[in-house]
C-alpha cells in the first residue's frame, strides 16, 4: 500500500489572465504562487518521501524544488522528472482567454460533458488519453517498497486522475471544479480502485482544522 500525495502547481501569470493553461505553455509562477508553494512545502517538510515526481513543466518544476527546499529529509537531487505528467495537450486552445474560448465549438463539453468531449475539434489530446498516461505513472509506483509518494503536476491532469482513482466517472471529473493551486491530495492505494481519499485539495489554511490529517505531515 503506497500513500500519494498530489500537489498541483502554484498559480501562474496564464492562471491569473484566465488563459489555457496547458501543456505546451509554460508560464511562470507569480508572486502569489510562490507563496503557495511555500506553504505547501511548510506542510510537507517533516514528511519523508521515497519518490518524487514531477511534470516536466517549469511551473510544476519550480513548485517542487520550492517545496523539496524546505524537507527536512529530502534533498532536491530526488525530484525526478516525468514526462507523462505534463498537463492535458489543449491543441489550438492552449494560451487562449477563457472569455473568448467559451465561444469556441466543444468549448461546453470541455468543461460540463468531459465524457462526450472530441479532441479533434481542437486537435487536443483528450481526457482518454491524458488518463491513460497519467495511471501508468501510478501503476510504476504503487509498489510495496514505496511507502509514500509525492507527485506535483497539474490541474485537470490531477483532477481527472484524482477523480477516476477514487472511483469516479469521466462525466463528473468536473462536479467539484479544478483542484486548487499548491493544493495537496492524499490518497492510499488499495489492490483494486478505489484509492482511500486521506485529505482532498488541502492547503495550508485548511489543514488546522483537520486533526486526523496531520500523521499525514509529520
Amino acid at each position: 500500500m503506497t500513500t500519494f500525495y498530489f500537489v498541483r502547481h502554484g498559480r501562474t501569470i496564464l492562471n491569473q489572465e484566465q488563459r489555457f493553461n496547458g501543456g505546451h505553455m509554460d508560464s511562470p509562477l507569480t508572486p502569489e504562487g510562490i507563496a503557495g508553494a511555500i506553504a505547501t512545502g511548510r506542510m510537507l517538510a517533516q514528511t519523508r518521501f521515497d519518490q518524487i515526481l514531477v511534470s516536466p513543466l517549469r511551473r510544476a518544476v519550480t513548485t517542487a524544488r520550492v517545496i523539496i527546499k524546505r524537507s527536512y529529509y529530502n534533498p532536491l537531487s530526488d525530484i525526478q522528472v516525468d514526462p507523462r505528467l505534463r498537463e492535458i495537450d489543449l491543441g489550438d486552445w492552449d494560451g487562449q482567454p477563457l472569455d473568448k474560448a467559451k465561444h469556441f465549438p466543444g468549448f461546453d463539453a470541455y468543461f460540463n460533458h468531459p465524457d462526450q468531449f472530441d479532441p479533434s475539434i481542437n486537435h487536443s489530446e483528450g481526457y482518454v488519453r491524458l488518463l491513460q498516461r497519467a495511471n501508468a505513472v501510478i501503476k510504476d509506483y504503487d509498489r510495496p517498497d514505496l511507502d509514500k509518494v509525492l507527485i506535483v503536476s497539474h490541474g485537470v491532469l490531477l483532477t481527472a486522475l484524482l477523480n477516476q482513482l477514487t472511483g469516479g466517472d469521466l462525466k463528473d471529473m468536473r462536479k467539484n471544479g479544478i483542484i486548487k493551486n499548491a493544493s495537496v491530495t492524499v490518497l492510499e492505494s488499495r489492490p483494486q480502485l478505489p484509492f482511500e481519499k486521506i485529505g482532498y485539495n488541502v492547503v495550508a489554511e485548511t489543514l488546522a482544522s483537520q486533526p486526523a490529517l496531520q500523521q499525514y505531515f509529520s
